[in-house]
């Protein structure tokens, strides 16, 4: 919808909501994957953004709960991706949209 989120600004605002987690940007929307921590904190220190706060007024975000063990998958997957060890992966918090 135009906004931009950068994922610094992702990072801190999972920190303050006590959130381990990533977000995903849509083409429709931002999908949500959060391991833990308040989804009020999460959103009130998401919509700083002013841009991002009124695009949720049209589409809010998709809430999904992460099941156990999922950070060792999505290195695993990440890894595959990139031809690399999983050692050298990071988790990146902020994912951009791929079809």
């Amino acid at each position: 919808m135009g906004e931009k989120l950068f994922e610094a600004q992702v990072a801190r605002a999972f920190e303050a909501a006590g959130a381990r987690a990533w977000a995903a940007a849509g083409r429709t929307g931002y999908q949500i994957y959060l391991d833990g921590g308040s989804r009020e904190v999460l959103e009130q220190c998401l919509c700083e953004n002013p841009y991002l706060a009124q695009a949720l007024k049209l589409a809010p975000f998709d809430y999904h709960v992460l099941p156990k063990g999922w950070e060792l998958d999505r290195i695993a997957t990440i890894a595959h991706e990139r031809q690399c060890r999983a050692g050298d992966v990071k988790l990146p918090v902020l994912l951009p949209y791929r079809e």
